[in-house]
């Protein structure tokens, strides 16, 4: 077979792949790869070689892989690295990954087959185990790609993943700096979005302080703001306990701080935050050091001076919860000039919205005696 696939003659490989795939020949081939791998191990990994080249091929092809009589078969081999010859596990786990590139419907039999689990496992092999595999590096990397794919659009993998314990490993990478980090960090985002079980997992691994970190790693920043959003949503009491701590405050004065680009479109979630979280919005609002002022209020009064009227509106919006939640509401004011800050943007910002908000706060320092 494999040799009549290689052959370079007028019938292209797609419907060479076809012709076989109609005589049932995958179901076959599965089956004997697992009979003959223990005595010849040669022919079994010719055997996976034909399955990669079949899961190259067109949608038809790729479907019948995706099936009951083929599919459990291809998952117990990665399930059984030791057993089968690491060319043998490594091609196939780049069956799995071309089957996540296909249809809908070939990750959801994915899916059913236990996909999720197999290669959460592999990942999570011992560095004894992975370093007798001569392949594990390029395992590895076709693991974290195919569960990055079917992670991407489903909760149910998302939680399924973390259930499963893919967060240890992708945290590794991460923090080791690695190449897959690229695919290791949208994973481990959108864990805090799947469900309440996947978040208990984020608990015992630190998710919390591992996003906040995450606030000072470029182009993630908003990807771990909106996933500490979503968690502080569902449990404000928890999340607020951390981030209410100088490494919360640290690492939301960062979002304040940070490049333009970024802190336009991180100002939203910024705002949700400090308006849900009581405990957080006072931490950003305390007055500290010898001038006696807060760090996040002095950059977000800098900030009033941005070109979006969107953006002083938002940051207007801010202030003003960080003003109706603050201890020493007078103070506040005083230590960071907010009456002439307001009273410019009242008569002179062109945002009749920016206007209007400007003004309610304004009026709300006046009734409460601040001015």
């Amino acid at each position: 077979m494999k040799s009549v696939l290689d052959m370079k003659g007028h019938s292209p490989r797609n419907d060479l792949c076809r012709t076989f795939v109609e005589l049932g020949v995958l179901e076959l081939l599965m089956h004997a790869l697992h009979e003959i791998n223990a005595k010849h191990p040669g022919h079994a990994e010719r055997a996976s070689e034909i399955f990669l080249l079949f899961s190259c091929a067109d949608t038809v092809v790729k479907a019948q892989i995706a099936t009951r009589l083929v599919l459990p078969g291809l998952i117990r081999v990665v399930e059984r690295p030791h057993e089968f010859g690491p060319e043998v596990v490594l091609k196939l786990l780049r069956c799995i990954k071309h089957l996540c590139m296909g249809d809908a419907s070939h990750m959801e039999a994915l899916q059913r087959a236990k996909a999720v689990p197999t290669l959460v496992a592999m990942l999570k092999l011992t560095q004894a185990q992975a370093h007798a595999m001569s392949s594990w590096a390029e395992m590895r990397n076709v693991c974290v790609n195919a569960l990055y794919l079917l992670c991407k659009i489903s909760r149910s993998r998302q939680e399924e993943a973390a259930i499963n314990g893919v967060l240890p490993p992708l945290q590794a990478l991460i923090e080791q700096g690695s190449p897959l980090k690229q695919f290791a960090l949208p994973i481990v985002c959108d864990i805090a979005k799947a469900s309440k079980r996947a978040r208990a997992e984020l608990k015992h691994h630190r998710g919390v302080q591992f996003y906040l970190g995450l606030l000072a790693t470029e182009f993630w920043q908003e990807a771990a703001l909106d996933a500490l959003l979503v968690w502080l949503l569902d449990e404000g009491a928890y999340v607020s306990k951390v981030m209410e701590g100088p490494q919360g405050v640290q690492a939301l004065q960062g979002v304040m701080d940070c490049g333009n680009n970024l802190f336009v479109n991180m100002l939203e979630p910024l705002r949700q935050i400090v308006y849900n979280s009581a405990p957080v919005n006072r931490a950003l609002g305390k007055l500290a050091g010898h001038a006696g002022v807060s760090p996040f209020v002095s950059s977000l009064v800098k900030r009033l001076r941005h070109q979006d009227a969107l953006v002083r509106r938002l940051l207007l919006d801010i202030m003003t919860s960080l003003y109706e939640h603050h201890r020493s509401p007078k103070l506040l004011v005083e230590r960071h000039r907010l009456k002439p800050v307001l009273t410019d943007i009242i008569e002179n910002d062109p945002g009749v919205l920016v206007q209007n908000v400007a003004s309610r706060l304004f009026r709300a320092f006046e009734a409460h005696d601040i001015l």
